[in-house]
């Protein structure tokens, strides 16, 4: 099975990334996550049981506020700060390890950020 991951800019581009990690080391999928969101150190926001942001840890003193994370979070209830830089957006299995998106996933996870109130709205690239 195709897993991706979504990875969602700032400025509303949101990716699809081919994202297959089971077959690698937990220091080989951070560094595939940090090399998609462009960043030495990253943190992640478990938004539920199954669906982590990962973000730049370091981007808070260097990374435009990415409205379109933020209002994702806050959907799950993570509402005290805003997020910056670009996100990466996974599935994770039973015992913490990131997974890529199953098709039927990222569907439905591309269509809840379609439908966030935002202006200029969500694009992919053309």
């Amino acid at each position: 099975m195709n897993r991706t991951a979504l990875v969602l800019a700032p400025t509303g581009l949101l990716q699809e990334l081919p994202f297959s990690p089971q077959d690698q080391t937990s220091d080989q999928v951070i560094h595939e996550i940090n090399a998609a969101i462009g960043c030495t150190v990253s943190a992640v926001v478990r938004l539920t049981d199954t669906l982590e942001m990962w973000l730049d840890e370091e981007g808070i003193r260097r990374q435009p506020v990415n409205v379109y994370a933020t209002l994702l979070a806050r959907r799950y209830g993570f509402v005290h700060q805003d997020y910056r830089g670009v996100a990466l957006l996974a599935t994770v299995d039973p015992h913490g390890v990131p997974l890529g998106l199953e098709p039927s996933q990222t569907a439905a996870l591309r269509s809840q950020l379609l439908s966030l109130p935002v202006i200029p709205p969500i694009h992919s690239p053309s």
